[in-house]
């Protein structure tokens, strides 16, 4: 999502603001990513339930000069964008939703990542002409790092064959018995978990009763995530366990992108993707994704497919294109200039 605004930002041009809805950390990380940002609204949990007289304050008296649209970027902007009270062209782009969110219409144009998706804020009260068709874009990463510098830093034991798990809020049950599975096999296999995996206490602490976390492996911050897709011999994306995670979406085409070997489960949202949803999410059954691990692990893949698939993803998500689809939802392709 980071990437895709940081692309927007520097294909439209013109004049832009960024204001972060969060706390001095997110601007940081913001700020390294070559974002300009003008300023932050603490207090997204919105416990005093203040942030929205905040932000329409903030707009009225510091940005409303030339300003044409606001666009929410993610579930958590999007939520603020569609509570403001304003006259302004409102734009809201979400990949991963949370039923519990507060979205309303309010005038405001939902741009999904996925049909399953639009579906979820139509189920969630948003109305139907307030959603747009699904908009999908990748950041294409330039420098990797180097195989011997990801695997030194990962501390991995050994020569394992690698499997890269992506999803914030995979279920840590099924990555328990894939695990488990994969160490009855007797393959020399290591697991490197996502960055920001939920309840990682707890899935280590049913990994050592399983015996084996130590085929379980925790990236270090120094270790960008697509360091370690790019490094691994396949990713593979467990079932979501409740909401929709953050990057349920846009982060599993980061890795079709790549290239990676992927195996994803046929009930993910990705499956709804447009033209290239239903061959990323293949995988029906977990006798499915043990033998496409067992063929990554034995070098046995078939990697012309996945490369196939990278060429497609390529080109329906392409940066370009993805500028151009804003723009086209937007129907204000000469004057979206503004984005807070």
């Amino acid at each position: 999502m980071v990437g895709l605004l940081r692309i927007t930002q520097q294909q439209l041009g013109g004049k832009q603001h960024i204001l972060v809805i969060g706390d001095d950390a997110a601007v940081v990380r913001l700020t390294q990513s070559g974002m300009s940002i003008l300023g932050s609204l603490d207090g997204s949990v919105d416990s005093s339930r203040t942030l929205i007289s905040r932000f329409e304050r903030l707009l009225t008296t510091a940005y409303s000069n030339g300003l044409t649209h606001i666009v929410g970027w993610g579930s958590q902007a999007s939520s603020v964008v569609s509570r403001l009270e304003s006259g302004l062209q409102k734009v809201a782009y979400i990949d991963g939703i949370d039923p519990k969110s507060s979205l309303q219409s309010n005038n405001t144009l939902f741009i999904p990542t996925s049909w399953h998706g639009a579906t979820c804020l139509l189920d969630m009260g948003i109305e139907e002409d307030w959603v747009s068709e699904p908009l999908v874009g990748v950041e294409p990463t330039t420098i990797i790092a180097s195989p011997s510098f990801v695997r030194e830093t990962l501390q991995l034991q050994g020569s394992p064959k690698v499997i890269a798990i992506v999803g914030d809020a995979s279920s840590s049950s099924e990555i328990i018995q894939m695990v488990y599975r994969m160490k009855t096999t007797g393959q020399n296999v290591a697991f490197v978990l996502p960055y920001d995996c939920n309840g990682r206490g707890e899935l280590m602490q049913h990994a050592k009763q399983r015996d084996v976390a130590n085929l379980l492996y925790s990236p270090p911050p120094s270790l960008r995530a697509i360091d370690v897709v790019a490094f691994a011999d396949g990713v593979w994306v467990p079932n979501i366990a409740g909401a929709l995670s953050r990057g349920c979406v846009l982060e599993l085409l980061k890795v079709a992108w790549e290239g990676v070997p992927l195996a994803v489960p046929y009930s993910h949202p990705v499956r709804s993707v447009p033209m290239i949803g239903s061959t990323i999410a293949w995988a029906k059954t977990q006798l499915d994704i043990s033998t496409w691990m067992l063929d990554c692990i034995c070098a046995e893949a078939n990697g012309e497919s996945h490369n196939e698939l990278a060429a497609n993803v390529r080109s329906i998500a392409a940066p370009t294109r993805f500028v151009e689809g804003l723009q086209q939802r937007s129907s204000v392709a000469s004057t979206l200039r503004s984005c807070v």
